[in-house]
């Protein structure tokens, strides 16, 4: 039986969560020449391309898709996609060390929620973790724990288990980094068992590779 281009696109999802990434980043490309472009299935596919992307460094490509994927959504005054994409954007130029670009970005984005989505948890608490991610990058721990708290407050509102796993984590390596290690070792297990329970097998993984540098 011939594979079906649902069956193509799962099977690159299962290769990226699995860290097959150049394999899953071949699959997504042969998707993407063969679907029809605007439809909500090749936005989908062109989010985990730069999702793909980023996680290879590639960050110039990744860029590239999601300025795309912001272009249509304004085009079609979409503000959640909108949203989405510039959630993307600052999450590329947070990967790539491009702090100050990144937190432009972020900001933006909570403008954009606190105007059209200001219920919308999940996304809160997603912005607050990469703003704290930034701040621990950039040395300040403090603060980032203060942002990082208001994460997982909005993650909880969500009630989705990744969004919590997530914020969890950024508590762990911010305690890991202030060397309270009985405290980051909580949080890690915690957030572990927050992935486990959404088959975020990803999450699993970097928990258990942030355990290993305790």
């Amino acid at each position: 039986m011939d594979e079906t281009m649902d069956d193509k696109l799962k099977r690159a999802f299962d290769l990226f969560d699995n860290g097959n990434l150049e394999e899953a980043e071949a699959l997504y490309d042969e998707c993407l020449n063969e679907m029809d472009k605007g439809t909500a299935a090749y936005e989908t596919a062109l989010h985990m391309m730069g999702f793909t992307k980023s996680a290879l460094g590639k960050y110039e490509e990744a860029r590239l898709l999601y300025l795309q994927l912001r272009e249509a959504a304004q085009s079609e005054q979409h503000t959640e996609k909108e949203q989405i994409a510039l959630h993307q954007l600052g999450m590329v130029e947070r990967m790539a060390g491009n702090y100050g670009k990144a937190q432009e970005y972020f900001l933006e984005e909570i403008a954009m929620l606190e105007q059209n989505n200001p219920t919308f948890h999940a996304g809160f608490a997603a912005n607050y973790y990469e703003q704290g991610m930034i701040l621990l990058k950039q040395h300040e721990s403090d603060q980032a724990e203060s942002i990082m708290k208001k994460s997982l407050l909005y993650a909880e509102k969500s009630g989705d288990p990744i969004s919590i796993g997530c914020s969890l984590r950024g508590l762990g390596e911010i305690s890991l980094v202030q060397e309270r290690r009985e405290e980051a070792t909580d949080y890690c297990m915690q957030a572990r068992m927050a992935f486990e329970g959404a088959g975020e097998r990803n999450g699993v993984r970097e928990i258990d590779e942030l355990l290993q540098t305790e």
